[in-house]
């Protein structure tokens, strides 16, 4: 239901521009035909009905995908309206309020769009039912409706004529009315039945009942109304005599109504402004054919340029993997590499030479490298880059290579990968730049056992983005397709382990110290709001600083063990240390009430010890990383346990 929501959204802030272009281009043309501003919000109605649209290099909407599926997904969610100042100023609203929280199990915005959905729809119901009671209430005020002659019916109930129904539209008139004025009444409404109106209007109220949450439905609405009289009126005057007009506008007075409401139904013949309605049949004249000109045109003009999309980016990947002649170094989790590129075109693949056996890279260096090579320049460039890349699925295959003239391995990588950026300032590291989505990698397998790149795929953004997962990673086996597809759209599940892996990366590379920059990051959160404040409050203080601590992942836990195991953390750092503590190591967490963080953290050493005894190593590495991680500690400490005995 919320990529529905979202879906209706994006199209309503699309047709928000054309129903903006609508109302100048009536303020513009005033005197041209009105069946012609008919057809204008026509023209609207089927950019707020039809779910897709064609692009076009002419299209004046911003953007079509303001909202993107990925929000709901993303680490940092934003818009991207096409209107770089809107999305600076938006943007950091939505990345403070509704990013999701790495202790929190559900994210913040997919919480928000469920909420929103749920409005909308509750919204719709509201309307539609209040359009049925509201219609079938008329229906039985003209139970007692006598009929005049053929569609025509007359009513003491009717405060005003009106035309109702469907397949089958009746006139209602009142009994008060002159037969001057019955006659003149009568060509209106039978207008608008000829015009079609009386499916016209409901299907808009029907369209207004989707788009509710939209101010400019609404007054689009209320002007479609409004022209759809003038435009019956305009029929009707256009070969009358002023001595008519005069008479007509007297049946327009005197059948005049004040309507507090909006509604579906019924087409009433002294509603929508009579004052304009009377100017407007008084002061009638045939267009200029300039005129008329002119409006054609400009119908022509705001389809072109409204109900088109602008072009959406094309999908990002790279075709045989040209090359650069140039050599760099990147971290990958299994160490520094050295890439070497060859010269080449795009569109052509570098012949490598044979490697020494000792030169080959296993597939997951293999993954690490094209990863790194795809994304260098793309971002603002910090001083150093690596990578984390999870696997969903692996399909092996061959294909037919005519430079080989024979068949050729292949191998295609679904992943998830985050690509990440950085500097350092002698103190900390910060994130410049990078990106989490899931790719494809395709790669050919030669004799020697080396992996060749050959296609780097990613998904579009904005609404292409699921349709592009759901297509792409359709192409496995059924049974791991669906898997893969919703890994690939659950980027929560593998954000946190990664940004932990690509940190550990950095602060490996720098060798730096980061139990002092952890300890900093504890002081800041520990310095307000104040002495007096409860351990939340400190904690709701600085979420900033909470968050690059679960960044830190083992080395914050290394650090938080060995000030526990250190004994005296019976203050507020202790709260402080086993809130981040327990955000660390998950399910591994006790669900204890203690009256310290010290008390907590005793328990569940002891915990962890008497595990080890029941369970044994290896069956706790597998279930308990972080609780080895902390025997591993303890070993070391005794000097009894080597770091082998607990790698995992």
């Amino acid at each position: 239901m919320e990529t529905v929501f979202i879906k209706i959204l994006n199209m309503s802030i699309a047709a928000g521009w054309m129903i903006l272009a609508v109302i100048l281009l009536r303020s513009l043309l005033k005197r041209a035909p009105k069946a012609l501003r008919c057809f204008l919000w026509l023209l609207v109605g089927i950019r707020l009905v039809i779910p897709f649209s064609w692009e076009s290099v002419w299209s004046l909407i911003p953007s079509s995908d303001v909202v993107g599926n990925d929000i709901l997904y993303s680490e940092t969610p934003a818009i991207h309206s096409g209107i770089d100042l809107l999305d600076q100023a938006v943007n950091p609203l939505l990345s403070g309020s509704l990013a999701p929280d790495t202790f929190q199990s559900v994210n913040p915005m997919q919480v928000a769009a469920c909420l929103a959905s749920m409005v909308w729809v509750f919204g719709t119901a509201v309307l539609l039912l209040y359009s049925a009671v509201s219609y079938l209430r008329l229906r039985r005020r003209l139970f007692d409706a006598v009929r005049l002659r053929d569609n025509i019916w007359q009513s003491e109930k009717a405060a005003s004529p009106f035309v109702l129904g469907l397949f089958r539209p009746r006139i209602y008139l009142p009994y008060h009315l002159s037969e001057p004025a019955i006659s003149h009444v009568i060509a209106h409404e039978q207008a608008h039945i000829q015009r079609h109106d009386h499916w016209i209007k409901p299907i808009a109220f029907l369209i207004l009942t989707v788009y509710w949450f939209h101010p400019l439905v609404w007054l689009a609405y209320i002007l479609l109304c409004r022209d759809i009289e003038l435009a019956c009126d305009e029929r009707v005057i256009k070969d009358m005599d002023l001595e008519n007009k005069k008479e007509y506008s007297e049946a327009l007075l005197s059948c005049s109504v004040p309507r507090h409401t909006i509604a579906a139904c019924p087409l009433a013949f002294g509603e929508a402004g009579v004052r304009l309605r009377i100017k407007n049949v008084l002061n009638h004249k045939k267009p200029a054919f300039w005129l008329i000109l002119a409006a054609l045109l400009s119908c022509v003009v705001l389809s072109v340029c409204f109900l088109t999309n602008p072009p959406g980016p094309e999908p990002d990947f790279v075709e045989n993997a040209s090359a650069s002649a140039t050599a760099y170094e990147f971290q990958t989790p299994s160490g520094m590499d050295t890439v070497h590129e060859a010269p080449g075109n795009t569109g052509q693949k570098a012949e490598p030479e044979a490697p020494e056996d000792n030169d080959l890279l296993t597939l997951d260096e293999s993954i690490s490298a094209a990863i790194l090579e795809h994304n260098k320049g793309s971002h603002q460039g910090g001083d150093f880059a690596c990578e984390s890349h999870v696997t969903l699925a692996e399909q092996p295959g061959e294909r037919y290579s005519e430079e080989a003239d024979a068949a050729v391995e292949t191998l295609q990588v679904y992943a998830m990968v985050l690509y990440m950026e950085f500097q350092y300032d002698g103190n900390s590291i910060s994130d410049t730049g990078g990106s989490h989505i899931p790719c494809v990698l395709s790669f050919d397998l030669d004799e020697h056992g080396n992996y060749h790149l050959t296609n780097y795929w990613e998904p579009r953004d904005g609404s292409y983005y699921g349709p592009d997962i759901k297509k792409r990673f359709g192409q496995l086996p059924p049974e791991t397709a669906a898997a893969a597809i919703a890994g690939a759209m659950d980027t929560q599940k593998y954000i946190l382990p990664q940004i932990q892996q690509c940190y550990a990366q950095a602060s490996d590379y720098w060798q730096m110290d980061t139990d002092a920059f952890i300890g900093q990051l504890f002081g800041t959160i520990l310095s307000s709001p104040s002495a007096d404040a409860s351990p939340a409050a400190y904690i709701d203080e600085h979420p900033l600083e909470v968050r690059e601590l679960t960044y830190y992942g083992d080395d914050t836990l290394r650090y938080i063990f060995s000030e526990f195991l250190a004994g005296g953390q019976t203050g507020l750092k202790g709260h402080v240390m086993r809130y981040v503590m327990d955000g660390l190591i998950g399910n591994e967490a006790l669900d204890l009430e203690a009256a310290t963080g010290q008390e907590y953290f005793d328990a569940w050493k002891s915990s962890v010890q008497l595990r080890l005894e029941e369970e044994g190593m290896e069956a706790l590495k597998e279930k308990a990383p972080k609780a080895c991680l902390l025997l591993q500690m303890l070993g070391e400490l005794s000097g009894e346990l080597s770091s082998e005995t607990f790698s995992y």
